[in-house]
């Protein structure tokens, strides 16, 4: 039972590990949105050209696009340390749960076996022998 306990304890750390894990990115999501829009109004009001404006939202779209691809590596990357924490945890837990229990097992199929009387035989025995000797 105990085994069991401390593993859903680690469990629940792996949990929040991995949640303050996608909070954290999802700060950093928001926060680097609101700066590309501030840094892009900036520029819109900058430009006294259609075709610099174009170019220059040619390159805030580039940009985006990378920071997305790297967040979504990020984001996959927490799942998949989640993912193998929490299968670490389960195949400690299953062995250290099934260990107990085999033992267990194989101490009472061992108590309830009963050998055989050495020295002794049966009658059928005892009379192959005696014939044996005549």
């Amino acid at each position: 039972m105990r085994t069991v306990a401390r593993s859903g304890i680690k469990l629940t750390a792996v949990s929040q590990s991995a949640l303050q894990g996608l909070i954290e990115l999802q700060e950093q999501i928001v926060t680097s949105a609101l700066d590309d829009a501030a840094a892009q109004l900036e520029g819109v009001a900058r430009t006294e050209k259609v075709m610099d404006l174009v170019r220059d939202q040619a390159d805030v779209l580039r940009s985006t696009r990378e920071r997305i691809v790297a967040d979504m590596r990020r984001a996959v990357d927490i799942v998949a340390d989640a993912g193998r924490g929490v299968r670490e945890i389960a195949t400690d837990t299953y062995t250290k749960v099934r260990k107990p229990a085999a033992a267990t097992a194989a101490k009472a199929k061992r108590a309830t076996r009963k050998s055989p009387a050495r020295g002794r035989t049966t009658k059928a025995k005892s009379k192959a022998k005696a014939k044996a000797k005549r």
